[in-house]
């Protein structure tokens, strides 16, 4: 019987992997594409797929303690606390980024009566936090740069197919974007794989730490990972995944300066805001 429960199981994961690749790939359907991230994510735990992730998680002193204690769950974002933030700051610069109208609590809560459950809303719950710190900008490419980051970092299947579905939907679009696209891939999963598992990180004690020093501390070159040729390309608009705009079909149209040196400069620009002070700081 357990062996039937098993195959069903499996069945309907691969069934709900599959509609999340398509939900993913839908063109002009923004709700569509975010729905598919989360059957995706979902499906992985039907498939087996945790398995490497929580190795990676309990193999870590501090993220195997906040998954005990189930660590942030039912936290809500301080908006007076972000606000207060000293300019350039982790916490000032994701104020900003809500005042632009991204929305916190966005995503899907799973039940967290497991290890691997706190692990997806924790992942979730730090996706907005994950794109300051790794510089990768709120667009389609940008995306596909946060979500190999993650598969890097936590040996995560499920981040990973995230990535390839977009990174192949954008390159069938876009067929010149190739380069780009693998070249933020790359770089994106190497650098995860290099640094402690960032689910382990209290970001939220960490609001009022410059954003240099939070890539420091974590492992991450101080001016993120999307820097030299990658700006120019990133920093072309393409609307977020969660934006009320169309998504991975969308035109690519100019939005910002691409001659930039770094990323978060135009993308994030209360990020740089105390620019000079900060670089003397920091070397």
């Amino acid at each position: 019987m357990s062996r039937a429960r098993d195959i069903v199981r499996r069945v309907v994961g691969v069934a709900t992997l599959i509609r999340g690749i398509v939900r993913l790939s839908a063109r002009n359907d923004t709700p569509a594409n975010i729905e598919g991230a989360f059957d995706i994510a979902d499906a992985a735990l039907r498939l087996g797929w945790e398995t490497l992730p929580l190795e990676r998680l309990r193999s870590d002193p501090d993220a195997a303690a906040m998954m005990r204690g189930r660590y942030g769950v039912g936290l809500k974002y301080d908006h007076e606390r972000l606000a207060a933030a000293p300019a350039g700051s982790l916490g000032r610069t994701l104020h900003d980024n809500l005042e632009r109208g991204y929305d916190p609590d966005f995503y899907r809560r799973p039940l967290v009566d497991s290890d691997w459950q706190w692990a997806s809303n924790r992942g979730r719950q730090i996706h907005d936090v994950l794109h300051i710190v790794t510089g990768f900008p709120p667009t389609v490419v940008g995306e596909i740069g946060v979500f190999a980051f993650l598969a890097g970092n936590l040996l995560d299947y499920g981040c990973l197919a995230i990535a390839v579905t977009a990174a192949t939907t954008h390159l069938l679009l876009r067929p010149r974007s190739l380069g780009t696209d693998l070249a933020v891939f790359s770089r994106a999963f190497l650098h995860g794989a290099e640094v402690r598992p960032v689910l382990g990180v209290r970001f939220e004690d960490l609001l009022e730490r410059s954003i240099f020093e939070v890539r420091e501390q974590i492992g991450l070159p101080r001016h993120g990972l999307a820097r030299g040729r990658l700006v120019s390309a990133l920093t072309k608009r393409v609307p977020h995944l969660r934006s009320s705009s169309p998504s991975l079909a969308s035109d690519i149209d100019p939005e910002v300066d691409p001659s930039s040196s770094d990323v978060s400069a135009t993308l994030y620009p209360s990020a740089v805001a105390s620019a000079a002070p900060m670089r003397q700081t920091f070397g």
